[in-house]
C-alpha cells in the first residue's frame, strides 16, 4: 500500500467548525438532526492523509457517528468516478481553493489555500486520483479545542 490512509476524527461540540453542515440521513445510517435544531453535540469527519502524513482535503460535511462517517467515506470511495471536482476563488485575498461534489452536493473541501489556481486545481486531482485506493484506517483521532484540554 501506498501509505495513503483516510482517517476519521471526533470533536466535541466546542471544536465544531460551523462552515461544516451535518449530513443528510442514509439508509440504515443513525438520523440526523437539522443545522438548525441542532444541539450542542460532538461530531466526526475524515481526512485523506498523503504517504508524506500531510492533509490532501477533509470531509465537507460533519456527522453524528463514528458508523455514519465510515459509511460516507466507503461511499465516496465507491462513487469515485462521479465525482465533481470546483475550483473556487477567494475575491478577498486572491487564493484559491477547491471543493469536490457529488450529485451536486459538496463531499469534500481542501485542507488548505493555494496561491495559484494551478496549484489548486493540481491538488484536487491527486485527492481525486487517491481517494479510491486510500485504506479507510480503524479508530479516531481526537480534537481539542485551544481552551480545552486533552483528558
Amino acid at each position: 500500500m501506498s501509505g495513503v490512509r483516510v482517517q476519521l476524527f471526533f470533536g466535541p461540540a466546542s471544536t465544531h467548525p460551523y462552515r461544516m453542515a451535518w449530513s443528510p440521513p442514509a439508509d440504515g445510517v443513525d438520523a440526523v438532526v437539522a443545522p438548525d435544531d441542532r444541539p450542542a453535540r460532538e461530531w466526526y469527519g475524515w481526512r485523506l492523509i498523503g504517504a508524506n502524513n500531510r492533509e490532501l482535503g477533509r470531509s465537507a460535511r460533519s456527522f453524528v457517528s463514528y458508523p455514519q462517517t465510515r459509511w460516507a467515506v466507503r461511499s465516496l470511495q465507491k462513487e469515485h468516478d462521479r465525482l465533481v471536482p470546483r475550483s473556487l476563488a477567494d475575491p478577498a485575498t486572491g487564493r484559491w481553493s477547491w471543493r469536490v461534489e457529488l450529485d451536486n452536493q459538496p463531499v469534500a473541501v481542501s485542507a488548505r489555500w493555494y496561491e495559484r489556481d494551478h496549484d489548486s486545481r493540481a491538488g484536487v486531482a491527486k485527492f481525486v486520483a487517491l481517494l479510491p485506493v486510500a485504506e479507510l484506517v480503524d479508530g479516531l483521532v481526537t480534537l481539542y479545542g485551544r481552551r480545552d484540554g486533552a483528558p
